[in-house]
Order: C-alpha cells, then structure tokens, then sequence
C-alpha cells in the first residue's frame, strides 16, 4: 500500500496548505467582506452586488479555480446620522487532482457610527460568520492494487479504499474595526484592522483530532486612500497586511482613474466633495498591485451604468517562477451598485460612508 500512503498524506499536506490558510483575490479590494467586515458598505450608493472568478496556476498543475459572490445593502439611522450594513458572502474554492474543494455561506453585519452630520466620517464596526463546507472525490484516489501488469494502472479495478468522510463542515467567525473619513475637501480615507478564524475551527475527513488541521487566526489590516486630481482624475491607494499561522502576506498599489463622463463636481459649505450625475459617470482605470514576494498584478477595468468590470493577471514572481515562467492566473470581476432614487433627497441631508 505504498502508493496509498502517499496519496493520503499528500492529501492532508494539501488540507494543510490549501485550507490551514485562506485563499486570496488578486484584486482584494473588491472583495471587501474577506477583507475586513467593518469595509462592508463603505461604497456610493445603496446595494452593491460584486462577483469574482480567479484561474490560478493552469501553466503549472492542475489550476486552482476560486469564485465568490457577495451583496451588500445599506440602511440609514436618520436620527443619529448612523447607517448600518447587511451583507452576504459565497465562496467556492476547488484545486488539485482530488477536487479538494471548500464552499463557504457567510452572513455579515457592520454598523457605521457618525461623528458628524455633514462630514462622511464614521467608526464601523463589523462581524461575519457561518458555515464552511469542504470536501474531496475518493474516485480520484490511486491504490497500489489498481497497478497490475509490471506496474500499468487498471482503472476498472477497485482500489478498496475505506473512507469514513469525505466532507467536513465548520462555523467559522470573524470580526474588525474600520475608521472612513473625508479629509482635505476631495479625499477619503479609511484604516482598519481585523481577525478571522477567531474560534480557530478544526478541519478533518476522519474523526480523530490528531488528524486535525487548525485554522488559525489571521489578523488582518488595511489602509485606502482615494483623491481627486481636478475634475477627471482620481488615484487609489491600497495597502493590505494579513499574518496567519506564522505566514504573512502584504498587497500594495495604486490604480488610476479618468473620468471620461461625469456628473459636475461640487463641494458644500462643510467640504462635502461629490457629483450631482455620480449615477452617470463613466471611468476607465488601469493600475499594477504588487503581492509582495509572489507576483507582480497589473489590472483594467471600466465603470459605466453602475457597473464596474476589472479584469488582472498575476505575473508570477515567487520562487515558483523557473516552472511558472512568470505565468499564474487570470482574475475577473465585476460589480453592480444600485442608487435609490428615495434617497437621494435624504442623502442631501446625511453624509454617508462611502469611498
């Protein structure tokens, strides 16, 4: 049973690298609830829908293929000047011969505390929580007695191979802090921190723990920054930070913004910045975001309609690159935020956290 053994732990070598630590997008800052649930509704506008699909490592092994849904919706507390957000995060992730796959169903709340009626400046506050599902298919496993005939493999042959599970559910929680705020008239700003994994859930597909692999807690921090340069012109910064089971990971860049179609530009007596015809803009942006250590990203995209489509690929960089050839994965992702045409005479009112 020699080739079974080593299937088996590459099995669990692979639930140790692929689910001990979590997957990432390429474009991060489009996923704002695997970022921190405290950045959830921090937008202009209402509801926001955002879908994501990453192909990861095709020149390489068998490709690594991630998709994810989320939508989030916005909520005004006119008395206080708060607003609070309800969102709803899906995952799927699969990779490797086994389809080693992993769905998660995750439900998120963050509440935005004012601190002044007419400048969009807020302390958030938010969790995101539920259950994670992961599995893999025996039929792909290969046993030793599949190998007939000087060593050809049969598949027709049983392999006999016991499994007591091949799934594995958990609940799994996180929680963070973020700080958005209007400064200098036309640029925001936000920081925030968070921690997932805070229960530090078991993985396993057999019941004894010393199989287990730990989640462990990943801390995460993050810095944004978006200004506007005259009429047309806009630039964002971003910074992520995330330490996760003695691994750390950081993601840096800046993406450029032309707006080639706006509404006008204004600014109220309290600095408020924004444009009467916001619904109407049309942006085309390209930026380069850099994975520190693993792959350089450039990204493109356009926003026009209230839909946003980018689309990035990661040039390998990583010790991986001789078999790589600087080649990793293609990332698409695309937005839809709907404008409540309700409110807009109470957002003349508020200030709202956007970015």
């Amino acid at each position: 049973m020699k080739r079974l053994s080593i299937v088996l732990f590459i099995l669990f070598v692979c639930v140790g690298v692929v689910f001990g630590q979590d997957f990432t997008f390429s474009q991060f800052y489009q996923t704002p609830l695997l970022r921190n649930p405290a950045l959830s509704g921090i937008f202009t506008g209402d509801i926001r829908a955002i879908g994501v699909f990453r192909n990861q490592w095709q020149s390489v092994t068998v490709p690594f293929k991630t998709g994810a849904g989320s939508v989030e919706a916005k909520f005004p507390i006119k008395r206080w000047n708060d607003w609070i957000t309800i969102g709803f995060q899906a995952t799927y992730d699969r990779a490797g011969d086994l389809n080693l796959s992993r769905t998660q169903l995750l439900p998120a709340f963050n509440y935005h505390k004012s601190f002044s009626r007419y400048r969009e400046t807020y302390l958030s506050a938010g969790i995101i929580g539920g259950i994670v599902s992961s599995t893999f298919d025996p039929t792909k496993v290969r046993t030793d007695i599949q190998y007939q005939n000087g060593g050809s493999y049969d598949p027709n042959i049983n392999p006999s191979l016991a499994v007591i599970n091949t799934g594995n559910n958990y609940f799994d929680v996180g929680v963070g802090l973020s700080f958005t705020s209007l400064i200098f008239r036309a640029t925001h700003v936000y920081i925030g921190s968070a921690v997932y994994h805070i229960n530090t859930p078991k993985i396993a597909f057999d019941k004894s723990s010393a199989n287990a692999t730990i989640l462990g807690r990943k801390w995460v921090g993050n810095i944004g920054v978006n200004t506007n340069i005259g009429t047309r012109n806009s630039i964002e910064f971003y910074l992520d930070y995330a330490y996760q089971s003695g691994n750390q990971q950081l993601y840096l860049g800046s993406i450029y913004n032309f707006h080639f179609a706006t509404g006008s530009s204004f600014y109220d007596s309290y600095g408020y910045a924004g444009r009467s015809g916001e619904g109407n803009d049309k942006t085309f942006y390209f930026g380069c975001l850099y994975r520190l250590n693993d792959a350089i990203i450039p990204v493109v995209g356009i926003k026009a309609f209230n839909l946003n489509l980018g689309v990035s690929y990661d040039i390998n960089v990583s010790k991986l690159v001789q078999s790589s050839k600087y080649r990793g994965g293609w990332e698409l992702t695309l937005a839809y935020i709907v404008r409540l045409k309700h409110r807009a005479e109470m957002l003349s009112e508020l200030a709202c956290p956007r970015f």
